[in-house]
């Protein structure tokens, strides 16, 4: 059952969803033992979540993992975003206060995410809490979101520049997550959109754009065709980087069926064939005023 609705925000429980061509990994990375990041795909609804854990091993794998499994569940029960992402975040208080003694204390653990749902028409709705990203790539790459973190902060009153932004100390000083303290003021990120046909979305973790930056991803991006290609080539050229954080990755794309291409080739048969008639037609006028 769906938390109670916030920001007036609806629930979703009768539409359809197009299926979607939904490339998404998760890895390690090269220094870290341990994979605190998580991924959760319901291509079906055309939904992809990112989460990235923090809290350490253990603490962090379990934040995550509550929630893409969260997250999941409630979309496909119809609720709205924002709903599901208020719900992830109590849900990972509830298991640090439901703690026993007898296992590894989850006091601190919490999680970034970001979310995102496309429907039949190509609207997306995406939701975010802290500094995992989506880019909108179209021939070029746009940040869809803002990140909830120290240094875009200082961004965003011109006291630090992009270029001092990727080495400033407190660069991964995130101000919301979801989890760590139910002092926490919540402020879920929300945007809507339409995606055209070339149109994609890309979501991670600042595992990646911790090591390449805005115009390597793009390069990539244009390098490649097809979702699973993109993301094949964004991961190996993170990891060919030291990868030093984990790093989680999905692509989102339109996937254009035969069916949908069929109506384009008639049309084209339709049109030959009525300027074939057009051409009869005015050949007989012409005689007509001969005779």
């Amino acid at each position: 059952m769906c938390p109670g609705g916030l920001h007036g925000s609806k629930q979703h429980k009768n539409l359809v969803y197009l299926v979607r061509e939904i490339a998404a990994q998760t890895h390690a990375g090269k220094v870290r033992e341990h994979n605190e990041d998580a991924i959760a795909v319901v291509a079906e609804q055309g939904v992809c979540v990112v989460a990235d854990g923090v809290g350490g091993h253990q603490r962090g794998e379990v934040a995550s993992q509550i929630v893409c499994d969260t997250i999941r569940e409630d979309l496909i029960q119809g609720c709205s975003l924002v709903d599901a992402v208020a719900h992830a975040h109590n849900e990972i208080l509830s298991a640090i206060q439901h703690s026993s003694q007898g296992e590894i204390s989850k006091a601190g653990m919490g999680s970034t995410v970001v979310v995102v749902r496309i429907d039949q028409a190509s609207r997306y709705e995406l939701a975010w809490v802290g500094d995992s990203r989506v880019y909108l790539w179209n021939g070029a790459l746009t940040q869809l979101n803002r990140d909830h973190s120290v240094v875009e902060e200082l961004l965003a009153k011109e006291l630090i520049t992009p270029e001092q932004a990727r080495t400033h100390p407190e660069r991964n000083v995130i101000t919301q997550s979801l989890g760590v303290s139910k002092q926490m003021q919540l402020d879920v990120g929300y945007q809507e959109g339409s995606l055209g046909p070339d149109e994609q979305l890309l979501l991670c973790s600042d595992g990646l754009t911790d090591e390449l930056r805005d115009t390597e991803i793009a390069s990539v991006l244009a390098d490649h065709q097809g979702a699973q290609a993109q993301l094949d080539a964004l991961m190996e050229n993170v990891l060919a980087s030291p990868a030093r954080d984990n790093v989680s990755i999905a692509v989102v794309a339109p996937q254009i069926s035969e069916q949908q291409r069929e109506p384009d080739k008639g049309l084209g048969k339709m049109l030959n064939v009525g300027a074939f008639v057009l051409v009869c037609l005015a050949s007989a006028i012409a005689i007509w005023h001969l005779i």
